[in-house]
């Protein structure tokens, strides 16, 4: 079903969700594609870059968690692209799962994680507040 979920700045995130029941756990998937094309440009960009890195050699992608998630060794030796896995990573652009026991309907869970983003935005800022008696300097 459609959702179309208010921000603070006055715009529309439009998602897509689904309710889903595994024997007594109900999640709600949801999908938003804006994200989805987000997710999809972050791996191109990542895939044209280990593309590059291949031709410089093996070694230059060691220490790259990002390359390593697409990379395959079909011969035991040298690295190359793992399609399959590339095709993998994208079946999951802009989709994120809520697990719930409420009964609230789908766009009201999706509100109250929204709020739980901004009250655990608001509980980092508390407590990263700093008493102006207690500062030196």
């Amino acid at each position: 079903m459609p959702l179309c979920v208010p921000r603070a700045n006055g715009a529309e995130t439009d998602l897509e969700a689904k309710e889903v029941k595994i024997g007594r756990t109900r999640s709600i998937v949801c999908r938003n594609p804006a994200e989805a094309a987000c997710d999809a440009a972050v791996r191109a960009e990542v895939v044209a870059q280990l593309r590059e890195s291949l031709k410089q050699g093996d070694t230059a992608l060691v220490g790259n968690e990002s390359f390593r998630r697409f990379l395959a060794t079909p011969d035991g030796d040298h690295c190359a692209l793992d399609e399959a896995r590339i095709a993998e990573d994208a079946k999951f652009d802009g989709i994120f799962v809520l697990r719930t026991n409420t009964r609230l309907t789908p766009l009201q869970v999706v509100l109250r994680y929204r709020d739980l983003m901004t009250v655990e935005r608001l509980f980092r800022s508390a407590k990263s507040y700093q008493r102006p008696d207690t500062m030196t300097g």
